[in-house]
């Protein structure tokens, strides 16, 4: 049960291939890991056991756990372009969230969104934000 989600859209024109390797790259540096799926990425971050052991106030924010998705779909009303979205959320589980891990989570997945929008951008011609549908 997350309390704490994140979503963001993007546009890209001609993504390269080697984006996932990016990405994976991006995320290592944020204590995070990737697995393919066809869709694109499932990301996984932190340790349930070991934040509950340190407590969530004293932990490293790598320990936080967390989880989400990356998936690149045809944006079939934007002329070629691929449609790029980022799902991440808290991974706590069952617990209460005080407003100070609630805003630690806000600035973590924040900081995860804007390393995987570099990685992005790095390897593709145009990268804009998808208008809401």
């Amino acid at each position: 049960m997350s309390r704490v989600k994140l979503e963001k859209e993007w546009l890209a024109a001609e993504l390269r291939p080697e984006y996932e390797v990016a990405v994976d790259r991006a995320l290592q540096e944020r204590g995070m890991s990737t697995t393919r799926t066809e869709r694109g990425l499932e990301i996984r971050g932190g340790s349930q056991m070991k934040m509950r052991a340190l407590g969530g106030w004293l932990s490293r924010d790598s320990l936080l756990p967390r989880a989400g998705t990356l998936e690149r779909t045809p944006a079939p009303h934007a002329g070629g372009l691929e449609r790029i979205s980022l799902h991440l959320e808290d991974g706590m589980g069952i617990a209460v969230m005080d407003h100070v891990m609630r805003k630690k989570y806000e600035r973590i997945l924040a900081d995860v969104a804007v390393s995987v929008e570099g990685a992005l951008r790095a390897h593709t011609t145009e990268l804009t934000l998808a208008p809401a549908d």
